[in-house]
């Protein structure tokens, strides 16, 4: 993650948590050991390291170091958390220094928004969840106030408006770029075969027992048959699946083949458009699954590819940028850290 993406991390990290609706059927997904809010560690006012006169403390580090934890739970085990502890710890002083940097900079150059535009997204964020008590649960989670969750976004669009400005004139690419990208990438370009499908999972224990099986199986065989006698789809979804996915209706979008499990993929792969299988057994349970669209493997042209590398070539531009002008504000700065002394301009 650039210096520039991570000064935001706090902003991505809840707008993850409203738009993803499966982190709230994150199941399994534990804290680290000792990993409850630290709110006495954030209260150290020993100093860590000044930007151009402004302090970090011990306290700012620990609060940013925690939520960086908050953001990569789910994603490793409690056991790869607490390894990560001291890169966690780097990274969120790292944080800090170019936040200083970049919010000084945006007093500099008078990039600021209006406040409208920072209530607007305040609000979009919150509607993004179930209710009032889900989007409070999450700011508890990532140790903000709301005050503090608005002072985020505001800040987020405050750099996003100084970065617009530095980045403004960086130029498209031209046709002989994107087709050197083209040639020189051809196997991002095979599509594999593909299916759309959704589905409704009625789970199951690894430890259940045959009796347990034998009811869930039959729960399953219920909901098919209602489906079959012409009940919605994804209304059923919604109301029995066991899968996060519950929350779109069942839909799990196109897959290639080898990313289900076989026993899945195998009836997937088979269903006409429309249709629906019978039970489907898995390590996860029982399924009923229904096909939308079958796409068989194919090379997407250079045609149909190039106005997809302009936008990423061009963003890859643009953050090239972005790196460069935080390293060249954050290399002009007076960085002194307490533990050394060491003074950095």
């Amino acid at each position: 993650m650039s210096g520039f993406a991570i000064v935001l991390v706090a902003v991505v990290a809840i707008c993850l948590a409203g738009c993803a609706k499966e982190e709230a059927g994150r199941e399994g997904a534990q804290a680290p050991e000792g990993s409850a809010v630290p709110t006495e560690a954030w209260k150290d006012q020993s100093i860590v390291v000044t930007v151009n006169g402004t302090s970090v403390t011990k306290g700012d580090v620990a609060r940013e170091q925690y939520r960086l934890t908050q953001r990569f739970m789910g994603q490793a085990t409690p056991e790869q958390l607490e390894s990560m502890s001291d890169a966690l710890r780097a990274r969120a002083v790292d944080n800090l220094i170019n936040r200083i940097v970049l919010e000084q900079a945006v007093e500099r150059e008078g990039t600021k928004i209006p406040a409208e535009q920072v209530e607007s997204r305040v609000n979009d964020i919150k509607g993004e969840f179930d209710s009032e008590e889900a989007f409070i649960k999450r700011l508890a989670d990532l140790a903000m106030t709301e005050d503090e969750f608005r002072e985020e976004i505001k800040t987020g669009f405050n750099i996003e408006a100084l970065m617009a400005k530095q980045t403004a004139d960086i130029e498209m690419p031209d046709q002989s770029e994107l087709k050197s990208y083209y040639d020189s990438n051809v196997e991002q370009f095979k599509q594999p075969e593909q299916v759309s499908t959704s589905h409704i999972l009625i789970s199951v224990s690894p430890d259940a027992t045959d009796a347990e099986k034998t009811e869930r199986r039959a729960e399953t065989g219920r909901i098919l048959e209602e489906i079959r006698g012409g009940a919605d789809f994804a209304e059923m979804a919604s109301k029995y699946s066991d899968c996060p996915s519950r929350e779109r209706g069942g839909d799990l979008g196109f897959s290639p083949r080898g990313r289900m499990v076989p026993e899945f993929e195998s009836v997937a792969f088979s269903l006409e458009p429309g249709e629906l299988s019978d039970v489907v057994e898995t390590m996860y349970g029982y399924h009923i699954i229904k096909a939308h669209e079958h796409t068989d493997a194919r090379e997407i042209t250079f045609e149909e590819a190039k106005d997809d590398i302009a936008a990423m070539l061009h963003a890859q531009r643009k953050q090239a940028a972005m790196m460069s002008y935080t390293d060249g504000i954050r290399a002009a700065a007076v960085i002194e850290y307490a533990d050394s002394g060491k003074s950095v301009e």
